[in-house]
């Protein structure tokens, strides 16, 4: 049981620097990390993705080396 709270924590905190390192919401993504774990990762990075799209602009176009 102590694993899985410490584990929880952990992926909470990770969510929460996820969230301030693309400027999401700190507090959602905590929670969401604290609750569902690993789970949500691939709804974080869609965000984070979304996130950039949004500042960026849809329209612009980027060449990747």
């Amino acid at each position: 049981m102590f694993f899985v709270l410490l584990l929880s924590v952990c992926f909470g905190l990770f969510f929460y620097v996820e969230a301030i390192k693309f400027s999401l919401p700190r507090w959602r993504w905590t929670l969401v990390g604290l609750l569902f774990g690993p789970l949500c990762m691939p709804l974080l990075w869609t965000h984070q993705k979304l996130n950039v799209k949004r500042s960026q602009g849809f329209n612009d176009s980027r060449m990747k080396a």
